[in-house]
């Protein structure tokens, strides 16, 4: 029904856009960070995940959370790269315990 179809318009356009910027080449990334990232380390963080992904274009969508100790969390698709100080106390304090 129309009624149903309207109530799915946001996923529909999320899955067109998506298909979209596969096709020309945008990956779309989001960061989580205390503050937002300098304009150095977005333009390295950039370069190296034009060559990881082959894309043409990097779209970052940051978001600010003041609960993060420090550093930033990264994610691509299902995949997340944590380089939050949180995830890197958590590996140290595994890495002691053995």
């Amino acid at each position: 029904s129309r009624r149903g179809l309207l109530g799915q318009s946001k996923k529909i356009f999320t899955a067109l856009e998506k298909i979209s910027n596969q096709e020309n080449g945008i990956l779309v990334v989001k960061i989580i960070s205390k503050e937002p990232l300098s304009k150095t380390v977005l333009n390295k963080l950039e370069d190296f995940l034009k060559n990881k992904y082959k894309s043409k274009q990097i779209v970052f969508e940051e978001k600010i959370v003041p609960g993060v100790l420090g550093g930033f969390k990264v994610g691509v698709g299902d995949e997340v790269i944590d380089a939050t100080i949180a995830n890197r106390l958590k590996k140290l304090q595994v890495e002691l315990s053995r």
